[in-house]
């Protein structure tokens, strides 16, 4: 048996046996969860049309529904879960499954966990994070107070990837070199060019596992792995080019081969101290730069920075980029982004010293925005007050946006990001941001409609 079910706009197909089961019961404890009350603060129909998710009408019927695709991602930054254990989570638990807007029955449960990585794919090459956050904003906007008072800071989310140093990265590189010939002699039935390799292998591990490793004995590895990796490449395009013409590389082959020719010509000028602009610290990562955050733990960090806009605790991707970029240059376009998503002027805005420039005093004088920047010129009548206004505006932005990325990197997956793409990596931090603030949304509805039935009853 078959019922349809329209909330909240959204068609949801049930199937259930109603001598088991009553789909109502079960229903309303859904909406009563947790994940219930995030489920009715999200616009399904109109984050399905900024993705552009349409169901084929031809072939086989995808498990997912457009609906589902979009929960899955958000499910998967709410639990923290692994891809696997996601997948175990929704066949086991009828919640998830509503969430989801699918049903799955006990007898045949999805086994292949693989289709969440696949979806992450697809919706990562149709994100539009500007057409999605207005989306979003629009729908919240209700519970939002305040949207003239703004506060903006950037953060740094990581990519989960080993710390990069010039001699693991020369090694990695010289030994996938190394494997794609042998690989292709295997295939040919070739015989194995002569190099140093096994040698280079043998003191590799020896430098490796030696506690104190001395910069005299650092620049020795990375010379040796240079002039290997010089020579394993060129004996490579050697091979390639006796290769008969039905012989194929797919495209990352190809990629990979053109990221550690680059990872050998930057090491070249490195090693000659010279600089090196657009840094490459991974091979299987090739878009990661090092970002130079001058913290006292962690001086570099290797992810994507943001800046982010943040209203009444709610916070929005100004910006995102995995190239350093100065977030002082920012502040007009997080006013006038602000002034988009909520269409209202700004009055007052946040941020720390970095954002205080002459060109953005000047841009909030012109506009009558009254900031948190320390006082420069001559003290005005109103100073007493201003200065009480500027240590307000402080003191939360430092509580609530500090406290607002560190409940993103600790409770919504963003600490360390494990998509293996650029455009996941993306959607990771961006389902990451506002799944925290859908919880965040879905406690303010809750609260405003209890207050309202303990004042009618």
């Amino acid at each position: 048996m078959t019922k349809i079910n329209k909330i909240f706009g959204v068609a949801l197909p049930i199937n259930y046996n109603s001598k088991e089961e009553n789909f109502d019961i079960y229903w309303n404890s859904f909406l009563k969860s947790e994940l219930g009350k995030i489920h009715q603060i999200i616009p399904w129909n109109s984050l399905i049309k900024k993705f552009k998710i349409k169901q084929n009408k031809k072939g086989r019927t995808s498990i997912f529904s457009p609906q589902g695709k979009i929960a899955l991602q958000i499910l998967k930054s709410y639990t923290g879960l692994s891809d696997k254990r996601l997948m175990e989570r929704v066949n086991a638990d009828y919640q998830f499954q509503f969430f989801c807007d699918l049903h799955i029955s006990p007898d045949y449960p999805m086994r292949n966990f693989k289709i969440i990585s696949e979806i992450r794919t697809e919706l990562g090459n149709k994100l539009d994070i500007a057409s999605v956050q207005k989306s979003l904003a629009a729908y919240w906007q209700p519970y939002i107070k305040d949207p003239k008072i703004i506060m903006e800071d950037a953060t740094c989310y990581e990519s989960w990837m080993r710390y990069p140093t010039d001699v693991k990265l020369l090694w990695e590189a010289n030994e996938w070199v190394y494997k794609q010939i042998k690989l292709i002699n295997k295939q040919i039935k070739g015989r194995m060019p002569r190099s140093k390799y096994l040698e280079q292998r043998d003191k590799y591990l020896s430098y490796s596992k030696t506690k104190r490793k001395s910069h005299k004995k650092t620049q020795k590895r990375i010379k040796s792995h240079i002039y290997l990796l010089g020579k394993l490449l060129a004996q490579l395009l050697e091979i390639e080019q006796k290769l008969p013409d039905n012989f194929n590389f797919s495209k990352k082959y190809y990629s990979r081969v053109l990221t550690i020719t680059k990872v050998l010509e930057q090491q070249n000028q490195l090693f000659k101290r010279e600089k090196v602009e657009d840094r490459i610290v991974s091979i299987d990562k090739s878009y990661i730069r090092p970002i130079v955050r001058g913290k006292e733990k962690k001086r570099v960090e290797f992810g994507a920075k943001a800046n982010i806009l943040q209203v009444d605790g709610i916070n929005f991707i100004e910006h995102i980029s995995f190239n350093a970029f100065n977030e002082g240059t920012r502040l007009i376009n997080s006013v006038f982004l602000a002034q988009t998503l909520f269409n209202t002027k700004v009055r007052m805005l946040g941020g720390d010293n970095i954002y205080g420039t002459n060109a953005n005093r000047k841009f909030c004088s012109t506009n009558k925005i009254v900031t948190s920047f320390v006082r420069k010129g001559r003290v005005s009548k109103d100073e007493p007050v201003l200065k009480q206004i500027r240590k307000a505006i402080n003191i939360e932005r430092a509580t609530r946006m500090e406290g607002a990325f560190g409940t993103q990197k600790n409770h919504y997956s963003l600490d360390k990001i494990k998509a293996r793409t650029e455009k996941n990596e993306l959607l990771w931090i961006f389902f990451g941001i506002h799944t925290a603030n859908a919880v965040e949304i879905s406690r303010r509805k809750f609260n405003q409609e209890h207050s309202v039935l303990m004042k009618t009853a």
